[in-house]
């Protein structure tokens, strides 16, 4: 579970330093040293910017921790532990998506993927946030054994409904072994 939670941690901070619109956000380019980040109950240890924030939670029988850059524009969260659905990944997804819709009343799940076995799912949308703030999202959960994983990544975007928010990546190692890991194919993703 360990070695699960360690791929998932590196791929949600391998998003993080993703291509945006063209512009390559990575710690070299932009002159940032990662630092290493212990939370502060020691269940997350994590490399990040300078800069960046993390917080770690924890709801009735799972773990929590969001990251975010210093302007709040990118936000990668994960969570792991017991599913509050059991084995029902699709009501798991279900029920972060409805957390979600808790906080925005306009979310809209663009796309839903759901793996032949029922064990992944994943979620791209966009929502507004309490500050009026556009967001677009990319939600992966896996489960289906009574534990899970959910990690996301979002970015803000214009309010402009027409506007077009494209991000893109080119796997590391890391990330090639967890898409692996997690049988998605980044390619026909989009």
């Amino acid at each position: 579970m360990r070695r699960k939670i360690a791929i998932f941690l590196i791929f949600i901070l391998a998003f993080s330093a993703t291509l945006i619109q063209d512009k390559q956000v990575d710690a070299k380019a932009t002159g940032q040293p990662m630092k290493k980040y212990v939370t502060e109950q020691a269940t997350f240890v994590l490399y990040m910017p300078e800069g960046w924030k993390a917080n770690e939670g924890a709801q009735e029988n799972f773990k929590t921790l969001l990251v975010t850059d210093p302007g709040g524009l990118y936000t990668s969260a994960m969570s792991y532990g017991i599913s509050p659905t059991g084995k029902d990944v699709l009501a798991l997804a279900s029920f972060f998506a409805n957390g979600m819709r808790k906080q925005s009343a306009d979310l809209n799940i663009k796309r839903a993927m759901v793996s032949r076995d029922k064990k992944k799912v994943v979620l791209d949308g966009i929502y507004t946030d309490h500050k009026n703030t556009r967001k677009e999202f990319r939600i992966w959960i896996k489960g289906g054994d009574g534990n899970f994983t959910y990690s996301r990544i979002e970015a803000t975007t214009a309010l402009n409904q027409k506007y077009v928010f494209t991000l893109y990546t080119r796997p590391t190692p890391t990330q090639q072994r967890a898409f692996e890991l997690l049988g998605v194919n980044p390619e026909c993703s989009q």
